[in-house]
C-alpha cells in the first residue's frame, strides 16, 4: 500500500478519537506526506522523462548503424479485413563492404521479380523470374561515384525494414522525436517479463500537410532502455491527408553479436477510423538474419551473376582456378619429397664414411 493511501487510512482511524483541534493536526499532517509523495512520484516521473529523451535518439542512431551489418531474408504478408486472403512479398538484402544487392520477390500473380544492387564499377536494376534465370536490365548506371537513383531508394527501403525496431510504421524514430511538436505526456516502467520496458506516452499534433510529412499524432510507446531503447510494442495515432487510422504493433527480437536486438517478428494491426472491420489491415514482417564473419565476393554483386554480359569496358580480375592451386599444391608435395629423399641419402653417405 503506498505512503497517500497509509497516510489517509490513518486519519480516518484518529478521526473518532481526537478533538477537533488534533483532527485539524493530523489532517494537515496527512496533506503533507501526501504532498511529498506526489512530489517525489512526480519527480520520478520528470527524471525518466530526461533519461528517455538523453538516451534513447543516440541509442536509435547506434542501431540504425549497427543494423546495418544484418543481411538475409525478410518477409511480408497483408491480412485485408476478415478475410483469408493474404499477398505475399520478400525481400533479400546481401552485402560486403563495398557491394550491395536488393532480391524482390512479390508473390504476386505475374508480377516479375527484381533485382537492385551495385558494385564498384556501376549499379543496375534487373526485372525478370528467378525460376526461368530471365533477366532484363531496367537501370544502368556507370558512374561509379553516383547510384541509379531507384536502386539507392530500395535499397535504403530494405534497410529502413530491418531496422524495424527503431522504425514503427516505418517512421524513424529518432525523427519522431526531433519534430518541435513532439511532446512526452507521462512516462513509467512496467514489467514485461523477463524485462522491464519503458512506456512513454506523446502527443505530436501537427497539421498533416506540415513538412517533412510524418503522420504520427500521438501515441504510446514500450520501449527497452538496456537493449538500445527498441520498440517492443506501441499504439500509435495517425493522420493522413484523407484519412486518420490507428495502429498498434508488437515486434520480437533475438540477441545476435555483442547482444544487438535482431528482429525476428513485427505485427502491425491497422485500423482506418470511420471505416468498416472489411478495411482493417494485418501487416506480418518475419525475419531470417544473419551477422555474417565471412561475406560475399563481389562477383555476386554483378550482371554476370544473372547470366548477362557485362557493360562495355568492365572487366573482373577472375579468381585462380581451384585445379590450379590443386596441381601447385601437388608439384610442391613432390619438390619436398624429393628435397627430403635426397638430404636422408646424404646423411646416410656421411654416417658410412
Amino acid at each position: 500500500m503506498c505512503t497517500l493511501q497509509l497516510a489517509l487510512l490513518h486519519i480516518r482511524g484518529l478521526q473518532v478519537f481526537t478533538s477537533r483541534g488534533g483532527l485539524t493536526w493530523v489532517l494537515s499532517l496527512g496533506v503533507l506526506v501526501g504532498s511529498e509523495f506526489l512530489g517525489t512520484s512526480t519527480r520520478a516521473e520528470e527524471s525518466l522523462i530526461e533519461a528517455f529523451l538523453r538516451e534513447a535518439p543516440p541509442k536509435w542512431l547506434d542501431y540504425e548503424k549497427k543494423a546495418k551489418d544484418l543481411q538475409g531474408l525478410a518477409t511480408v504478408r497483408v491480412q485485408r479485413g476478415d478475410t483469408s486472403a493474404t499477398s505475399f512479398s520478400s525481400v533479400e538484402l546481401r552485402h560486403n563492404n563495398d557491394c550491395s544487392l536488393l532480391f524482390g520477390r512479390t508473390g504476386i500473380g505475374e508480377s516479375p521479380d527484381a533485382v537492385f544492387a551495385f558494385n564498384t564499377k556501376y549499379s543496375f536494376a534487373l526485372k525478370g523470374s528467378e525460376a526461368a534465370k530471365s533477366w532484363k536490365i531496367t537501370k544502368l548506371e556507370m558512374d561509379k561515384e553516383r547510384l541509379e537513383p531507384v536502386v539507392a531508394t530500395e535499397l535504403q527501403a530494405a534497410r529502413d525494414v530491418i531496422a524495424i525496431m527503431v522504425m514503427p510504421h516505418h517512421r524513424k524514430l529518432t525523427e519522431l522525436i526531433a519534430r518541435r511538436s513532439f511532446r512526452v505526456t507521462n512516462a513509467t516502467y512496467i514489467d514485461h517479463p523477463p524485462d522491464q520496458l519503458v512506456e512513454i506516452e506523446f502527443t505530436n499534433d501537427h497539421p498533416p500537410h506540415e513538412k517533412p510529412f510524418c503522420p504520427i499524432q500521438g501515441g504510446t510507446l514500450r520501449l527497452d532502455p538496456q537493449s538500445y531503447w527498441v520498440a517492443r510494442s506501441g499504439d500509435l495515432r495517425l493522420r493522413y491527408p484523407s484519412f486518420d487510422m490507428r495502429v498498434h504493433f508488437v515486434s520480437t527480437s533475438r540477441s545476435g553479436e555483442k547482444a544487438l536486438p535482431v528482429p525476428v517478428k513485427y505485427e502491425e494491426w491497422r485500423e482506418i477510423v470511420g471505416q468498416p472491420p472489411s478495411k482493417r489491415q494485418y501487416w506480418l514482417r518475419e525475419f531470417d538474419l544473419k551477422q555474417l564473419s565471412t561475406l560475399p565476393p563481389e562477383n555476386e554483386f554483378t550482371l554476370t551473376a544473372f547470366g548477362l554480359p557485362e557493360p562495355p569496358g568492365v572487366t573482373w580480375k577472375k579468381p585462380t582456378p581451384w585445379w590450379l592451386w590443386t596441381s601447385l599444391g601437388g608439384i610442391a608435395m613432390l619438390v619436398l619429397g624429393a628435397g627430403l629423399g635426397w638430404l636422408r641419402k646424404r646423411f646416410a653417405a656421411r654416417a658410412a664414411a
